[in-house]
């Protein structure tokens, strides 16, 4: 019983010593002079009353093996075997008493608040390169500390230096927090009211006070953005409005490379696209009523051959229109000749078999449009010396037009002469072989005399060469 006792009392002493050890390092952690006195005292009073529990326990002990040493003794004088051995085993059994143990330090409550600033100051030091913030929070604890150690030994000079240290730089960060934020302030006010120029300037300012912040950066890259804007705008502007004068004045194709130009620099305004397909229907239309204006005077003028050619031209220009549809309908039924076509294949006509291979297909984009002029000719000579309609090469762009000859495919190099009212033009082509031509006929045709054309074939998919027989 006494055994249970003493044990209780030991255990209870080092439960208190260890709560004692908890209260200490709270004391030593606390950064009021309220709480820390609370602390102390508490890690104090359980401290002294483990020291009672484990000496009373101990004391307790004792008199227990005393008590067992006795009873040993007397069975010796007068032995119980059954009992014997246990007393003499307990009598003879050596008794330690192990505890933990807590050393206290002879520091006061002003030393600690001393040595706790001295190390927050030195912390701060440290943060103040890289986080301003957290640094002023750890001075405002070091701060805290030094007033506790003062306020128990007001004229300490140490913790009054120290406690000068510290508020010079508790100072100086707010005063540069301060300064950073008003110039901040400033420069977002003057980028609200569209003053950029003095807004770049103030973010300038702000990012050499605390260059890792983001924010100024960020608004910098924005003004850069936004001046980017402002000039592509004005540029636009300037593009639009000479394009507006140009159609004004009918000035058509200076007009839409103007509204082109426009569009490469805001490719989403819709306005310079619009202005575009306009600029192209009046070209169209203008194009279309010139080709008829030419077919009516050929037509009246009985060449019909070239009226249909431009009748053609404008049907492509206005697949809907009628009338030149009506008007090539009538020159075919007048052209029309009743001799049988021959078939052509490599047992055909001699002439056709012999010159087949110099005759080409050529093709030129139309000036202003989307669409091509297409016809026939002939080659002259081997080095490329070509000839083919006028009408054909009319409002073209002949330096992208293209002749094809037996699957080949060449560019046009130059023009050598040509004449509109003859309907003819003499071109080169872009080559350094020599190729198959036609050999000029060194008299004049007699009237009637037998005689061969040559056509495209337009269908769905292919484009062919022919050759019929017509009178002169």
């Amino acid at each position: 019983m006494y055994g249970i006792a003493s044990y209780g009392l030991i255990g209870t002493g080092i439960y208190l010593q260890n709560k004692a050890k908890e209260n200490y390092e709270s004391y030593k952690n606390s950064f009021t002079h309220s709480e820390s006195g609370g602390f102390y005292q508490t890690a104090v009073n359980q401290r002294n009353l483990s020291y009672i529990a484990i000496g009373a326990g101990t004391c307790i002990w004792t008199l227990d093996i005393a008590f067992i040493i006795k009873k040993a003794r007397n069975v010796k004088k007068n032995p119980i075997p059954e009992k014997s051995k246990y007393y003499h085993q307990l009598a003879n059994k050596e008794f330690v008493l192990t505890t933990n143990t807590i050393a206290f330090d002879n520091r006061t409550e002003f030393d600690i608040a001393l040595e706790n600033a001295a190390k927050l100051i030195i912390d701060g030091n440290e943060q103040i390169k890289t986080d301003e913030a957290l640094a002023l929070k750890t001075f405002e604890n070091a701060k805290n500390q030094l007033s506790k150690a003062l306020s128990i030994k007001p004229n300490h000079n140490e913790a009054k230096s120290q406690q000068e240290y510290v508020a010079s730089k508790i100072a100086s960060i707010k005063d540069k927090q301060n300064k950073y934020d008003q110039t901040i302030a400033e420069a977002d006010r003057l980028l609200t009211t569209g003053n950029i120029d003095a807004a770049e300037l103030e973010y300038n300012k702000a990012k050499q006070i605390y260059p890792n912040n983001s924010y100024p950066e960020t608004k910098l890259q924005q003004i850069k953005q936004r001046r980017e804007a402002e000039r592509i705008q004005a540029e636009y502007d300037g593009i639009i409005a000479k394009a507006n004068k140009l159609l004004v004045q009918g000035n058509l194709d200076e007009a839409k490379i103007n509204y082109q130009t426009a569009l490469t620099l805001k490719p989403q305004e819709s306005y310079p696209k619009t202005k575009i397909h306009e600029i192209e229907q009046i070209i169209n239309d203008r194009d279309y009523k010139e080709a008829i204006v030419q077919a009516d005077k050929a037509f009246d003028n009985k060449q019909f051959d070239l009226a249909k050619s431009y009748y053609e031209k404008a049907k492509n220009l206005k697949p809907n229109e009628t009338y030149p549809k009506n008007r090539i309908a009538s020159i075919n039924k007048m052209l029309e000749v009743n001799i049988p076509n021959p078939q052509v294949s490599s047992n055909g006509n001699p002439f056709y078999e012999k010159n087949k291979n110099a005759v080409f297909k050529i093709e030129l984009p139309l000036n202003n449009s989307y669409s091509t002029s297409q016809g026939t000719g002939f080659l002259i000579s081997s080095n490329g010396i070509a000839i083919s309609n006028f009408h054909v090469f009319e409002n073209c762009n002949w330096r992208n037009g293209t002749v094809s000859i037996n699957g080949e495919t060449f560019s046009i190099a130059e023009l050598l002469a040509y004449n509109g009212a003859e309907d003819y033009v003499i071109f080169r082509i872009q080559t350094s072989k020599s190729l198959p031509y036609l050999s000029i006929a060194k008299t004049l045709p007699k009237v009637n005399r037998k005689g061969f054309c040559n056509w495209i074939s337009r269908g769905a998919n292919t484009e062919l060469f022919r050759w019929n027989h017509f009178r002169f």
